[in-house]
């Protein structure tokens, strides 16, 4: 996830609370944040910091900053050193290890860290906030270790990457370039953070990393949620389902608040299809496969997970999470447990559960579209060209990352919407299916590529055997007037077509469904079936070619 810019205007930060969204729109719209000009506020904070240095002044005992932490409690911390042990805490903490959190997630904890340390109970001074502030406002982020300590006794490791680039100490992205932590502030024309007794451990004694993260996650997971039931509207018409599973009875009748949205949704989706419901035949069951009938039931489910996920996750946002915590109304200092992070592990772990893929891969894919009416094919030839050397190779050496995957290959769907004929040179179209209108699957045996595109044809006619429901394919071995002819000799190259498409531009008649005579209003339900068979024949073959598998 990168980060997006917005011009909206500064979310400002005090004690109150801070909403999820507002919390996305810094995390990843880029938004400003802004202190609150508030005079009872900024007493408040000020009045925290004062509890402390009078306790310290009185010779009190304060856990983490005149003693040492964990089991090193019982022993004192002299006044003369307090600072020099609250720095040696954020550099015993500095052992990270793994690749580093995004800058959208870094950018995301710093945020989190902002809004707990902002609500006056941490004794920070108000300067810390500003200095926090500055690193999100000149989108300076320190570089986190994935791995280290977290939730037990707060997000300690990570935490403390926090605390050494505002000291100008490790590593951060600076507009999005990775630099010493030192230099970023110096571009950005900051001073590094002269840090006080406790806070180095303000800011590490808190579940800011496992919040943030479990933030983002949730709102990633909650656009997934919203992609899947398109897909299951989108899955319902080309298997020309039932609609009645979705009906608002069936889902009024059990009323988790989940199921109905889902349930709506997807309704949403399907207005207007003249693929659902179809007329009684033989041999077809009477209602529709689960994956179809329960999709509700099943996303609705999560969509609840969702709600109660959001509703944890925004409690622990504004919450104050470190130890010790002050009141800065009555003077006292209090000793507890919050940086516990039991509730946000919670609410992942289930989210987790609810992530989990029912379908396993061998290996992954990625899909690369293109539309060549709009942007032509001059530049996806460009991406091959500039892109194909670099398919498969570890960048950097040692990194285990790939930029560039091992291509697949290039897969044209090619005006695959006729079924009736095409219009005859009078205009007029044929009522009846011509026998030829099948999924022809097309490879140039003349490539350099040859040997590796006649497997992808078969692959995919082998899908179709098996999946496609109405329309039968063949494999050819020559690609005439395709646009996967300017990848033929640079990558693995297939075109889909109606079988009947060269027949026809062989009788003179032009095929191309751009020409006036051939509109939308000529198109009936079996021209989009015939379309919907050659999805069904691509998705089949790319699933096997990927080693999926249902669990």
């Amino acid at each position: 996830m990168t980060i997006e810019t917005t011009r909206r205007r500064a979310i400002g930060i005090d004690d109150r609370e801070v909403s999820l969204q507002a919390f996305i729109d810094v995390a990843v719209g880029g938004a400003r944040v802004a202190l609150s000009p508030r005079a009872a506020w900024r007493r408040r904070v000020m009045r925290g910091r004062d509890v402390l240095e009078d306790a310290l002044r009185a010779g009190e005992t304060v856990y983490g900053v005149s003693t040492g932490v964990g089991n090193n409690s019982s022993r004192a911390v002299d006044t003369a050193a307090q600072i020099e042990f609250a720095l040696s805490v954020m550099e015993q903490h500095g052992c990270g290890v793994g690749e580093p959190l995004s800058p959208v997630e870094g950018r995301a904890v710093v945020l989190a860290r902002l809004i707990s340390l902002s609500k006056g109970l941490s004794a920070i001074r108000f300067g810390l906030l500003e200095s926090l502030c500055a690193l999100l406002n000149h989108d300076i982020v320190p570089v986190i270790p994935r791995w280290g300590s977290v939730g037990a006794s707060g997000d300690l490791t990570p935490l403390s990457y926090v605390a050494a680039v505002l000291a100008g100490q490790r590593k951060a992205y600076y507009r999005g370039r990775r630099m010493d932590a030192a230099k970023a502030l110096a571009a950005a024309r900051l001073k590094p953070f002269s840090f006080g007794p406790k806070e180095p451990l303000a800011i590490m004694n808190g579940t800011s990393v496992m919040t943030a993260v479990g933030i983002l996650t949730v709102h990633r997971f909650e656009r997934v949620i919203d992609l899947i039931e398109q897909a299951s509207a989108l899955a319902t018409e080309v298997l020309m389902g039932r609609s009645q599973a979705f009906a608002p009875l069936v889902h009024e009748a059990k009323p988790h608040p989940g199921q109905i949205e889902s349930a709506r949704r997807i309704r949403l989706a399907l207005r207007g299809s003249r693929l659902l419901d179809p007329p009684p035949t033989n041999g077809r069951p009477v209602q529709d496969r689960y994956s179809i009938r329960c999709a509700p039931q099943v996303l609705g489910s999560a969509r609840d997970a969702i709600t109660w996920a959001k509703q944890v996750l925004q409690i622990e946002l504004n919450s104050v999470n470190d130890n010790p915590l002050v009141d800065p109304a009555s003077g006292r200092i209090l000793f507890g447990g919050n940086f516990f992070g039991g509730h946000p592990a919670l609410v992942m772990e289930l989210a987790r559960i609810f992530c989990s893929p029912d379908v396993q891969t061998e290996r992954s894919i990625r899909f690369a579209l293109w539309n060549n009416e709009e942007t032509g094919l001059n530049g996806a030839r460009a991406y091959a060209e500039q892109r194909g050397p670099l398919q498969g190779k570890e960048d950097p050496p040692g990194s285990h990352q790939y930029p560039e995957p091992k291509w697949l290959g290039v897969v044209v769907h090619d005006m695959m919407l006729f079924d009736h004929g095409m219009p005859g040179p009078d205009g007029k179209v044929s009522p009846e299916q011509r026998p030829e209108a099948d999924v022809n699957i097309e490879f140039a045996a003349s490539s350099k590529m040859s040997a590796q595109s006649q497997e992808l044809a078969w692959a995919l006619k082998n899908a179709n055997d098996r999946y496609a429901t109405d329309y039968p394919a063949v494999v050819g071995n020559r690609m005439s007037n395709t646009d996967s002819g300017a990848f033929q000799d640079l990558a693995p190259s297939i075109s889909l077509r109606e079988l009947e498409r060269l027949s026809q531009v062989g009788n003179g008649w032009d095929p191309t469904w751009h020409q006036p005579i051939d509109v939308f209003a000529t198109f009936s339900d079996k021209d989009f079936r015939l379309g919907l068979n050659a999805a069904q024949t691509t998705l089949a073959g790319v699933a096997q070619l990927a080693g999926a598998k249902v669990k």
